[in-house]
């Protein structure tokens, strides 16, 4: 799709675009005044049963504590879909030159996504957007970017 002629036009420099939220991902190629669609990526959410994973440690009548492991499951979500996003990152690296990246991201999330992307594509971002804008359309991001 044509960009508008009022947002940035990406005259010979390839760049992609990053979208993500915590769980979900969208990637555009941009070049030469026209965006497109790569590909997206979603991590499940898993599902729990109820009080799966729930210890409770007592003796003598009292209670001595209790703890479950729904956030160790929790992280490893987030592990998975960073893990993921790496995956696929590297193989649309290989398969087009990129110029630049502009990365999106939830604020709690951005650090933590930059700070497991391969080098080379590290310092090729040029402009960063703290939230989950997964459900924009890419010239509204770019508004956004802008």
């Amino acid at each position: 799709m044509q960009i508008p002629q009022e947002l940035p036009q990406f005259k010979n420099t390839p760049t992609l675009l990053i979208v993500t939220g915590s769980q979900y991902a969208k990637f555009f190629y941009a070049l030469n005044g026209a965006i497109e669609e790569i590909t997206e990526l979603k991590t499940p959410t898993p599902t729990y049963n109820e009080r799966e994973g729930f210890f409770l440690r007592s003796g003598r009548g009292m209670t001595m504590g209790s703890w479950s492991v729904y956030e160790s499951k929790s992280k490893s979500t987030e592990d998975t879909f960073i893990e993921q996003l790496n995956t696929l990152l590297n193989s649309i690296r290989k398969e087009i030159d990129i110029d630049e990246v502009l990365l999106s991201a939830p604020e709690h999330d951005i650090q933590n996504i930059r700070a497991h992307l391969t080098s080379p594509l590290q310092k090729k971002i040029t402009h960063q957007l703290h939230g989950n804008y997964t459900k924009l359309h890419p010239t509204e991001l770019l508004k956004k970017m802008k």
